[in-house]
């Protein structure tokens, strides 16, 4: 039994092949140097070769056939760089006479690497000196995994690198052919299943000659990431995609016109809020400007960060030029947040890994806004916005506030990209909402009005409005001229009065108002007065000019009884203490801003007794008035100096 057992184990051997290379005819060794000089075709499972140089010469070859299996070299951990880190190489030269592997061997038996193998390379250094051309070439179905390693073409001229088969995996290999144009060529969908650390040697850099290339390989995408090369050349069909995520440089199509170059980057984006936290949650929207339309629409995560991954140019089947495809407007968008949109173009950037950022996004809080909660402003009710038509309709009774909130929410929520993905359809100037293209609609007796931050909208479009002295409390302006606001407050049981100064023809007339009023005029004169009347008090009355490009007047009414005498000691005594302390202060002013012509401040007071104003306080009142006036024309004559 022992002896058919040990004949067994022998008849595997002879059978499947030597458990080492030396064990193949026409192999030697000594030490760690190997030496081929016979054409050795591996076909069984061989022991690991490490720390070695493996010389092919004297008409020597070395193949590996369907059921070789070798590992060369060894690998231990992850570098740096994120690949193998090398611990033992290996260093393998195909001298001159040598024999060579012929032409375009990924589709016959004379390739070093046939279909079915399994080989292993983890540091080695595979050189060809063979007199004539010799390509490295790998079959269809073969696995090759290049870990840190690197191939050497330094023998005949035009000699070639295909790789057919898509079993195999890089992780670091560096081609320095110094005998032809072309690197490297992936045939045969012999795209590798890994592909990490390709670095391509371009010993050729002013040549538009192929530098890599995909050839005869079926209609589909292949993606290569932070690839390096002179150009990509495409023997394919227009189905074929070459997608290049992040490459480094600007890689042009080569030599050849077929199938479609694609390069896309991602575009890392990074924002906060001013207080310093994430903008987490926040909407991340991108629009191409110009070229073939795309949009994208993402949320920052919880960290305020986002990657996008945007095309920067193609080259269409058929044809070497480009298309520049890199432009974008890139936004943020949250309701509380004034919009962030900026222009992006997406372009290689040295020293980065082909990727693009946009870091330490600054996001301010919109001080415009009114209602804090969103959901709230989705329900003001009495608004709708049309971005095709460019109308905005007002249904109900708004005010201003009411209308920025609503506008903000509906681009937020629902319309991002209008009017355009940087813009609202209402932007702010101070106290007006200037809605640009659209045209302001209001139905019925509805009412805008004013509120505490907007009293005026400014249209490029004439508004429909019905009846503008009911529909508005609100300046407004469009094409055929403004309607000018006047604010009036303390009303208590007024009439108003509005009329055209030029002819004296009233223009309107408002009785019984208390409060707070709003009233426009359109008047084609350039002057009007409003009047505010009451029985058994003073009249108020004030005139407006028109003409000095002002569209909201705003006043508080004060009207004095008729009843007896109207000035009290009381409203004396304030009024010299009002006085006393702006001349204090306007004179503390003018010392720090350097002017030493202040005097010490002795004015007389005097101490009327009983309860009837007096003459002297009125005199000590002018006196006041007149060193505050005297103190502000100095101040700002210093100010204009300065």
């Amino acid at each position: 039994m022992r002896l058919l057992l040990s004949f067994f184990l022998f008849s595997l051997t002879s059978m499947y092949g030597q458990a080492t290379l030396e064990g193949y005819t026409g192999v030697s060794r000594s030490g760690s140097r190997y030496q081929v000089s016979q054409d050795v075709y591996v076909n069984s499972t061989i022991a690991n070769i490490s720390d070695a140089t493996i010389l092919i010469r004297n008409n020597g070859r070395l193949r590996f056939g369907p059921n070789a299996q070798a590992v060369f070299g060894e690998v231990d951990g992850v570098g740096d760089d994120g690949l193998p880190k090398v611990k033992g190489r290996v260093l393998i030269i195909e001298e001159s006479n040598s024999v060579t592997h012929g032409v375009d061997n990924y589709n016959n038996g004379n390739a070093r690497f046939q279909s079915g193998c399994d080989i292993t390379l983890n540091g080695v250094t595979w050189i060809s000196k063979t007199s004539s051309r010799s390509d490295f070439d790998i079959r269809t179905g073969a696995t090759v995994r290049f870990n840190n390693s690197e191939i050497v073409l330094d023998g005949a001229n035009n000699t070639f690198v295909h790789f057919a088969s898509a079993d195999v995996e890089i992780n670091g290999l560096r081609i320095d052919n110094q005998r032809g144009q072309v690197a490297l060529e992936f045939a045969r969908d012999g795209i590798p299943t890994v592909l990490n650390g390709l670095d391509l040697v371009d010993n050729n850099p002013t040549s538009s000659h192929r530098h890599f290339v995909f050839i005869n390989n079926t209609d589909t995408r292949y993606q290569l990431d932070n690839f390096k090369s002179r150009n990509v050349s495409i023997h394919e069909g227009s189905g074929f995609i070459a997608q290049l995520n992040n490459p480094l440089g600007n890689i042009p199509k080569g030599s050849s016109t077929g199938g479609v170059l694609e390069v896309h980057r991602d575009v890392n984006i990074n924002a906060v809020r001013e207080d310093g936290s994430a903008a987490a949650g926040v909407r991340l929207l991108v629009e191409r400007i110009g070229g073939t339309a795309y949009t994208q629409n993402l949320n920052l995560d919880g960290n305020g960060e986002q990657t996008v991954r945007l095309l920067q140019y193609l080259v269409p089947h058929g044809t070497l030029t480009a298309s520049q495809q890199n432009n974008y407007s890139i936004g943020l968008l949250d309701y509380n947040l004034r919009l962030y949109a900026n222009n992006h173009t997406v372009d290689f950037v040295p020293g980065v890994n082909g990727e693009n950022y946009i870091s330490n996004v600054l996001l301010f809080n919109d001080s415009n806004i009114t209602e804090q909660n969103p959901a709230n402003a989705a329900t003001i009710a009495g608004i709708a916005v049309d971005h095709v038509a460019e109308t905005i309709t007002v249904s109900a009774n708004i005010d201003l506030c009411q209308l920025y909130d609503y506008l903000k929410w509906e681009k937020v929520s629902t319309s991002p990209y209008s009017p355009t993905l940087n813009s609202l359809a209402a932007t702010v100037s101070g106290g007006t909402l200037d809605i640009g293209n659209y045209q302001l609609v209001i139905t019925g007796t509805n009412k805008v009005a004013a509120c505490d931050k907007f009293n005026k909208v400014q249209s490029n479009v004439v508004g429909t409005i019905p009846d503008p002295t009911n529909n508005l409390a609100i300046a407004f302006t469009d094409p055929n001229g403004s309607y000018k606001l006047v604010r009036l407050s303390n009303l208590q049981n007024n009439v108003l009065t509005l009329t055209d100064n030029n002819s004296s023809t009233e223009l309107a007339n408002f009785p019984n108002i208390s409060g707070v009023y709003s009233l426009v005029t359109q008047s084609n004169s350039n002057s009007v007065s409003v009047k505010a009347t009451r029985d058994g008090y003073s009249n108020w009355a004030v005139d407006l000019d028109l003409s000095n490009g002002d569209d909201v007047f705003s006043f508080v009414v004060v009207q004095s009884s008729l009843a007896g005498n109207a000035a009290t000691l009381a409203n004396q005594e304030s009024i010299k203490f009002l006085l006393h302390k702006m001349l204090q202060h306007s004179s503390g002013i003018k010392a720090t801003i350097g002017d030493q012509s202040s005097t010490p401040i002795n004015l007389t007071t005097n101490s009327i007794s009983g309860s009837a104003p007096a003459e002297e306080n009125q005199e000590e009142i002018i006196q006041l008035a007149q060193r505050v006036l005297l103190n502000t024309t100095v101040i700002k004559n210093q100010l204009g100096n300065n």
